[in-house]
């Protein structure tokens, strides 16, 4: 049974009981949609720092900056940085973003530790500074993602036949 119908039979399984399902972070990719262009609701006790405005959130993990998109399988299927659930960075609640291993979001999971720091910019251009606070490790590429999803960032990657996830809290 081809990949893609399997998925499909999967979600809708998880989506009838009321489920959470993680995206399939194995398939391949083609192109882009369009950034964001929306204003940030930056929230945190602290101003951020400004940067030239971009219209667009961008994510920056070791010098690697990608522009964060919402979407869904197919956007990730298109390399891009995924909002897949959640308020954009800064915005009240956990932003879970997910990207494929092979398209350069291994970063995510091999380059950032416990106690490393990354940024996002905000397409009002005030960048929003992150700690990395802990990881997790679930052996399959989708599912329920209850009890992996949380923090004011989480991060989301393939690793081998598993999902990685990086947690992160806003320090600005």
């Amino acid at each position: 049974m081809p990949v893609r119908p399997a998925r499909l039979v999967l979600a809708s399984i998880l989506a009838s009981a009321a489920l959470t399902v993680t995206p399939v972070l194995s398939a391949p990719s083609s192109a882009a949609p369009a950034p964001f262009a929306e204003a940030s609701s930056v929230t945190a006790g602290q101003p951020a720092a400004r940067t030239a405005s971009s219209g667009a959130f961008r994510i920056t993990v070791r010098g690697w900056t990608k522009t964060i998109v919402r979407g869904d399988q197919s956007t990730i299927n298109r390399c891009q940085a995924t909002l897949w659930e959640g308020p954009l960075p800064g915005g009240r609640g956990t932003t879970w973003l997910a990207g494929h291993d092979y398209c350069g979001f291994y970063r995510w999971d091999r380059l950032l530790h416990v106690g490393d720091h990354f940024t996002v910019s905000t397409a009002s251009g005030a960048i929003l500074r992150y700690v990395v606070t802990g990881r997790g490790f679930v052996g399959r590429h989708s599912g329920s993602a209850a009890g992996l999803i949380h923090g004011d960032i989480t991060l989301q990657t393939c690793r081998g036949s598993g999902t990685s996830f990086t947690y992160a809290r806003r320090t600005s």
